[in-house]
C-alpha cells in the first residue's frame, strides 16, 4: 500500500491509498482507495474538504453545521476523535487535497460513464443514448448519470436535496391520479398519498407525513424484529436440543439393538437348557436300560437252567429202573428258588410327565414371549424424537384402535361371555367355569387377555351399573378386599358409569362426575289466578273457563311453541276437567309435528285432589332413529306451582364409551362417543407396568366391546 503524504501548515493528513480499489489519475498512475477520500459525517467525497488541527477532514458545510450546533457551547469538537477546539478555528479549504479529490471525481466519472445496460436504472436527464444512473434524487424524483449528478449537486447545492443509490421505483413514489409526489400516509386508508389527496378523496382522514409514519412503522419493525430475533433464538434453541434428541436417540437406538442381543443369548441359553435336558434324558435312558439288560440276561440264564432241569426230570420220571429213579430223585429233590427278588416292573415307563412339563413350559415361554415382544414393540413404536400430537376427532383416535376380548381365565363365575368373549354379561348366577388362579372370585370383574402398551384406543357399549378399568395384570384376585376390586388401589384406574352419574376412582379416591349424558330439562309455571302484568308474551298460555256453574274452575292448559321456524306449530296440550266428583281429572297430551310423521309423547291420568304430588313418569318420544328416547317424569301440585322436570336421554349416543391410553405419557382418558368425541374424564399419572381393560358389570348389567378393526377396513 502506497502512503501519500500531504502537507498544510504544519498540519498533515495521512491518505491511504490502496491498490485494490485504484483507478488512473491524469497526470500519472497513482493508486487510490477512494474510500479513503469519504466524509466522516455525510459518508459521501469530500465537498470542499478542510481538515481540523488534529488531522480528520471533512465537507466544509458538514463540519459548519456540527460547528454551529456547538455554539452556545463554546467549545467546539472533532466530530470523530471529540478533540477540542477553542476559539472555533477558521475553516479553509484544503488546496491539495481538493485537487486530489477532482482528480478523483474525474476518474470516477471515466469508471462510470456507461451505457445503461439489462437491467440498470437509465438516466433520466441523458437525451439520446442512456448512460447508467448512479444516483437517484427523492426531491426531484429523477435519476442520474454521474454528469448529471455534478450538475444537479452543483444547482442544489444550498438545498441539499436527499439523493439515494439508483432505484427504478421513482414512479411509484408519484400519485397515479395527481402526478404528483407520493409525501403523505393515510393511516385511515393505510395508503401513501399526496397533497392533493389529502383534499379529494382522503378528506378529514387521519394523515401525517410518510417521515412521520415511517418512524412508526420503523418501531412497530424494530419490535417485531425483535420477535423475530427472539424467535430465531428460541428455534436455535429447540434445533440444538432437537439434534441432541436426535444424537441421543440414535445412541439409544443402537444401545437397545446391543440389548436385543440378549434375546440371542436367552434363545442360546434355552438351546443349552435343552441340550441339558436331552442329556439326562439319554443318561437315564441308558441307565435304566443298563440296569434292564443285566436283569435280562440274568432272566434268561435262570430260564435256561430251569428249562434243563426241567428236561433232565422230564427224562428221569420215564426211568424203568426204580433203584436208578430213586437215587437220582435225591439230587433233584431241592426245590428251585431263586437268589433273587421277583421283578416288579415299574408304571413309569414313559416320558410322559416331562412331556407334560415340557409342553406347560412351552406355553408360559410362547405367552410371557409374546406378551414381552408384543410391549417392546410398542415402545419402540412410540419412542419418538418429538412427541406425538394428541388424537382429536374419532378418525384420528381410530389409527391406534386395538382388538381386545375378554379373557376366560379371570371372569367372574356371574358374569356370561358371548360374541367370541367380546361381551359380558352379569347373570346373578354361577356359570361352569373351571377354577382358576387368575379368576375374579368375588368381585364381578374381569380383565381382557390383550395389555395395552403405548398408544391405544377401543370402544364399548354398556347399559346398568359397570366400571370401565385399566389395571396391572399384578392386581389381586381372590377375596372381597380393596386390593382385589378395580379402582379401589394403586392397582387399577376405573371409570363407574350409570344412567344418572359418572365418577372415576384409583386409589380408593372417588371423583365425582357430572352426567354428561343425561340433559335435564325443569319447566315451572304457575297455575294460581294471578294475572301477569308483564309486557312479555308467554308461550304458555293458561286458561280458566267456568262451563258447569260450579264454585270449581275448569282449567285448560295449551302450551304453544314453533321448534322448527316451519308454518306448523308445535302443539303442547295439558287439561284438567271438573266433572262434578270429587277428583279432578287431569288428562295431558303431547303432540310434536315437527316433520312429516306426528309423535305422540304420552297421555297420563292422575289425580291432583290431595296435597300429596302425584308422579306420573313415562314417555316414548321418536326422534326417527331406531332407539327410543324414554326418559320423563312429571311433578304436579295443585297447591302451589307446578313443576315439569323432563330427562333427556338418547340411547343411541350416550351408551358408548371411548377409552384412550398413552402409556408413555401417563395419560388415561374417557369420552363419550357420538359424531363428535365428548371428554369424560382424563387422567394423568406414570404408569410402571403393562395396563389391562377391565370391566366391572353390575347386576342386570352389560358391557360389549367393539371391532374397531372392521370399522376401519370398511
Amino acid at each position: 500500500m502506497t502512503l501519500l503524504f500531504l502537507e498544510r501548515e504544519s498540519e498533515s493528513v495521512s491518505l491511504s491509498l490502496s491498490h485494490t480499489c485504484s483507478h488512473t489519475v491524469a497526470e500519472g498512475s497513482i493508486p487510490v482507495a477512494q474510500d479513503e477520500f469519504l466524509c466522516p459525517v455525510c459518508l459521501d467525497l469530500l465537498k470542499d474538504p478542510v481538515t481540523t488541527a488534529c488531522g480528520h477532514s471533512y465537507c466544509k458545510i458538514c463540519l459548519t453545521d456540527c460547528w454551529d450546533q456547538e455554539d452556545q457551547k463554546g467549545a467546539y469538537s472533532c466530530p470523530q476523535c471529540r478533540h477540542t477546539f477553542s476559539p472555533r478555528p477558521a475553516l479553509a479549504t484544503h488546496v491539495l487535497l481538493a485537487e486530489m479529490l477532482e482528480k478523483l471525481k474525474k476518474t470516477r466519472l471515466q469508471t462510470a460513464v456507461s451505457d445503461a445496460g439489462s437491467g440498470d436504472v437509465e438516466c433520466d436527464v441523458c437525451t439520446g443514448k442512456k448512460l447508467k444512473a448512479v444516483k437517484s434524487c427523492l426531491v426531484c424524483l429523477n435519476s442520474y448519470c454521474q454528469n448529471h449528478l455534478e450538475q444537479h449537486e452543483s444547482f442544489f447545492r444550498s438545498k441539499k436535496h436527499k439523493l439515494t443509490e439508483a432505484t427504478g421505483r421513482l414512479q411509484e413514489m408519484i400519485c397515479t391520479k395527481h402526478e404528483e409526489p407520493l409525501k403523505l400516509y393515510c393511516r385511515t386508508d393505510q395508503s401513501c398519498i399526496c397533497y392533493p389527496c389529502v383534499m379529494d378523496e382522503h378528506k378529514n382522514h387521519e394523515t401525517v407525513t410518510a417521515e412521520e409514519e415511517r418512524a412508526e412503522k420503523q418501531r412497530i419493525l424494530k419490535e417485531t424484529q425483535v420477535k423475530y430475533q427472539k424467535r430465531i433464538q428460541q428455534r436455535e434453541k429447540e434445533l440444538e436440543e432437537l439434534r441432541a434428541a436426535v444424537e441421543s436417540h440414535k445412541r439409544s437406538a443402537q444401545t437397545a439393538v446391543k440389548d436385543s442381543e440378549r434375546i440371542t443369548e436367552l434363545i442360546r441359553s434355552i438351546e443349552r437348557s435343552h441340550s441339558e435336558l436331552i442329556r439326562l434324558i439319554r443318561d437315564q435312558e441308558k441307565t435304566a436300560v443298563s440296569r434292564a439288560e443285566e436283569r435280562l440276561e440274568r432272566l434268561e440264564q435262570e430260564i435256561n437252567d430251569l428249562r434243563r432241569r426241567d428236561a433232565e426230570l422230564e427224562q428221569l420220571s420215564h426211568t424203568q429202573d426204580h433203584i436208578q429213579f430213586l437215587q437220582s430223585f435225591q439230587s433233584f429233590s431241592v426245590s428251585p428258588e431263586s437268589a433273587e427278588q421277583p421283578i416288579t416292573i415299574s408304571s413309569h415307563l414313559s416320558f410322559s410327565h416331562v412331556e407334560k412339563s415340557v409342553s406347560k413350559l412351552k406355553e408360559k415361554l410362547e405367552e410371557f414371549c409374546t406378551e414381552e415382544i408384543e410391549q417392546i414393540s410398542d415402545r419402540v413404536m412410540y419412542s419418538e424424537i418429538i412427541p406425538l400430537k394428541e388424537p382429536k376427532t374419532r378418525p384420528e383416535f381410530l389409527q391406534y384402535c386395538r382388538f381386545l376380548t375378554l379373557d376366560p381365565n379371570t371372569v367372574n363365575k356371574h358374569l356370561r361371555l358371548s360374541e367370541e368373549n367380546r361381551a359380558a354379561t352379569n347373570t346373578d348366577t354361577d356359570q361352569p367355569y373351571p377354577d382358576h388362579p387368575d379368576r375374579f372370585d368375588y368381585w364381578d370383574q374381569v380383565l381382557c387377555r390383550e395389555s395395552v402398551c403405548g398408544r391405544c384406543y377401543w370402544e364399548l357399549e354398556w347399559s346398568g351399573d359397570v366400571d370401565i378399568s385399566v389395571s396391572y395384570k399384578s392386581i389381586s384376585r381372590k377375596g372381597d378386599g380393596d386390593e382385589c376390586e378395580f379402582g379401589r388401589n394403586d392397582q387399577s384406574w376405573s371409570l363407574f358409569c350409570s344412567p344418572s352419574s359418572y365418577s372415576f376412582r384409583h386409589n380408593n379416591i372417588v371423583t365425582d362426575l357430572p352426567g354428561k349424558y343425561i340433559t335435564l330439562r325443569t319447566e315451572v309455571y304457575d297455575d294460581d289466578d294471578d294475572d301477569d302484568d308483564d309486557d312479555d308474551d308467554d308461550d304458555r298460555r293458561t286458561e280458566v273457563d267456568d262451563d258447569d256453574d260450579d264454585d270449581d274452575d275448569d282449567v285448560r292448559r295449551t302450551e304453544m311453541y314453533d321448534d322448527d321456524d316451519d308454518d306448523d306449530d308445535d302443539v303442547r296440550r295439558t287439561e284438567v276437567d271438573d266433572d262434578d266428583d270429587d277428583d279432578d281429572d287431569v288428562r295431558r297430551t303431547e303432540v310434536d309435528d315437527d316433520d312429516d310423521d306426528d309423535d305422540v309423547r304420552g297421555t297420563e291420568v292422575y289425580d291432583d285432589d290431595d296435597d300429596d304430588d302425584d308422579v306420573r313418569g313415562t314417555e316414548v318420544y321418536d326422534d326417527d332413529d331406531d332407539d327410543d328416547d324414554v326418559r320423563r317424569t312429571e311433578v304436579y301440585d295443585d297447591d302451589d306451582d307446578d313443576v315439569r322436570r323432563t330427562e333427556v336421554c338418547d340411547d343411541g349416543d350416550v351408551r358408548r364409551i371411548g377409552v384412550f391410553v398413552d402409556h408413555s405419557a401417563g395419560t388415561l382418558s374417557f369420552y363419550s362417543v357420538s359424531d363428535t368425541m365428548s371428554l369424560i374424564h382424563t387422567v394423568q399419572t406414570t404408569f410402571t407396568q403393562t395396563l389391562y381393560p377391565g370391566f366391572t358389570v353390575g347386576s342386570v348389567s352389560s358391557v360389549k366391546l367393539y371391532d374397531l378393526t372392521a370399522e376401519i377396513e370398511t
